[in-house]
This record gives C-alpha cells, sequence and structure tokens, in this order.
C-alpha cells in the first residue's frame, strides 16, 4: 500500500495532470472518450502505401510474386477502409 504522503502526492500529480491535458486525462477516468477503432484510418493507409511499393519493387525486380502482393493489397486495403469508414 502507499503512504500517506505517497497518497498525497499522487493525488496532486492526477490534478495538475487534469488540468494541463484534460482531454488525455479523460481517457483513463471516461472509456467513452477512447477514440474509436473506426475513426483510425491510418493501418489501411499504411498497407496500402506497402503494398504499392510492393508492386513498384516487383516491377523493378521482376519478382512475379511482389507484382501479385502489390495488385492484390493495395485494392484490399483501400476496399477495407472504405467498408471500415461506411459504417
Amino acid at each position: 500500500m502507499l503512504s500517506d504522503d505517497e497518497k498525497q502526492r499522487l493525488h496532486q500529480i492526477e490534478r495538475r495532470f487534469e488540468e494541463e491535458e484534460p482531454a488525455f486525462a479523460a481517457v483513463f477516468t471516461d472509456p467513452r472518450a477512447v477514440p474509436r477503432l473506426q475513426d483510425r484510418g491510418w493501418p489501411y493507409t499504411t498497407l496500402a502505401v506497402s503494398a504499392g511499393l510492393l508492386f513498384i519493387l516487383g516491377c523493378l525486380t521482376g519478382a512475379t510474386v511482389l507484382i501479385l502482393l502489390g495488385m492484390a493489397g493495395f485494392p484490399a486495403a483501400l476496399y477495407a477502409r472504405h467498408r471500415r469508414s461506411s459504417r
């Protein structure tokens, strides 16, 4: 357990944290303040960019597997992002 002094210091830190960063502090106290997974588009964008780079690399090196991965991954990432955002 924490001593009284440690509890007091922790309470001061919490109070200062809530004053300086109220939106970030709300994430720890209110579960509804956490951004939903649907609002995060960066994984799909990263996948689309990676697939595009695989396609380009495959064209430059002549590797059929990379070309096919890029051709399949790019539209799949765009479709998944579109589908996720339309929910």
